[in-house]
């Protein structure tokens, strides 16, 4: 009900994405405790965006046994970053 809410559905039109971000964060959970690594590493790539939301949940993910989920995030991660800037423009947005 929260998610149809008008509210919601404004705010993320306005590029507010904490509920998306929230939910993505849940999900991960969700599928870690399923066991289910590949759907929590997209999820918790996607948790990310905020990273002052997705930082917290990242570290529920350090245990040795969680490693292949944080390789999907880390590989999703990079391969989202290279779509939206190509790789010979990275050096120049460090510097600035």
């Amino acid at each position: 009900a929260v998610a149809l809410s008008f509210g919601n559905q404004y705010g993320v039109g306005l590029g507010q994405i904490s509920s998306v971000v929230v939910a993505a964060a849940l999900l991960a959970l969700w599928a870690k405790a399923a066991d289910r690594r590949v759907a929590a590493g997209l999820c918790l790539t996607v948790a990310q965006l905020k990273v002052a939301t997705g930082v917290p949940v990242l570290l529920l993910f350090l245990r040795p046994r969680d490693w292949p989920t944080l390789l999907v995030t880390a590989v999703v991660g990079l391969g989202i970053t290279f779509v939206a800037v190509p790789p010979h423009d990275l050096p120049g947005l460090t510097r600035d």
